[in-house]
This record gives C-alpha cells, sequence and structure tokens, in this order.
C-alpha cells in the first residue's frame, strides 16, 4: 500500500479483509512461433471471497461522479459478479455516471459454464451503463 501512496494512489477506500488473498496474473511472453499465455490465480482471492455487504458503498460513493467497471471483475466468480451488480445498484441509485469494459477472459470464467453467451451487464442494468467499451 505505501508503494501505491508514493505514486499518488489514494488508497483509503481499499478494503483489508481476513478472508482470501491478493489475485494473481502470470505473463508468459512468447517466442517464435511459440504465443504468450496469461495464467489467472484469482481463485480464493479477496475480491472473489467479500461479499457486497462488507463494502462501505455509502463511503466509496461519496463525492463521485462517474463509476467504471471492468468485465473482468464478475468473471472472477459468482461472488464478484454480486459484487459488481450491487455496485452498479449501488451507483445508479446515486445518480453517477457509468461505464463499463466489457473485456471478456474466457479463461476466469470458470465458475459459470457456457458464459460465452453470458449477459453482461444483466439486463437489469442495461439501461444504467449507458457506455460500454469493448
Amino acid at each position: 500500500m505505501a508503494n501505491l501512496r508514493a505514486v499518488g494512489v489514494d488508497t483509503r477506500h481499499i478494503l483489508r479483509t481476513p478472508q482470501g488473498r491478493l489475485g494473481l496474473y502470470f505473463l508468459e511472453t512468447g517466442v517464435n512461433q511459440r504465443p504468450g499465455n496469461v495464467i489467472y490465480d484469482r481463485e480464493n482471492s479477496s475480491i472473489s471471497v467479500t461479499p457486497p455487504k462488507d463494502y462501505p458503498w455509502e463511503e466509496i460513493f461519496q463525492g463521485a461522479g462517474w463509476f467504471h467497471i471492468s468485465g473482468i471483475t464478475p468473471a472472477i466468480s459468482k461472488n464478484a459478479a454480486a459484487v459488481a451488480l450491487h455496485a452498479l445498484r449501488e451507483a445508479s441509485s446515486r445518480g453517477l455516471r457509468i461505464s463499463c469494459d466489457l473485456n471478456f477472459r474466457s479463461k476466469l470464467w470458470t465458475w459459470k459454464r457456457g458464459c460465452g453467451r453470458m449477459n453482461w451487464p444483466p439486463s437489469p442494468c442495461a439501461n444504467c451503463c449507458p457506455m460500454c467499451m469493448c
């Protein structure tokens, strides 16, 4: 956290939890004909196991005018998808502008089989998310 603060990142809203761990991402660079490979290690990470009720939504959105969410978040776990949906609803109820980077990563959708046809953002929130990037 000190390293983040040292470069000007506001860490006040980083939620520290007793459960979970830091999720990891490994990149193997390709060589010649061998393509690169990405390995996601997000199972049992804090974001994958912390329920929506544990986040201080009022504090998180205080003074905010815009909320941006990545399509990677709901892919991490069923719980992270619930958190993402809850965050969308919280942001919408506060009148924030909302944008979503759909950013599909099939390797992350291990918790939901057949996610190639998944509906993200979920239809109840489609109207509250006018800006989607692919």
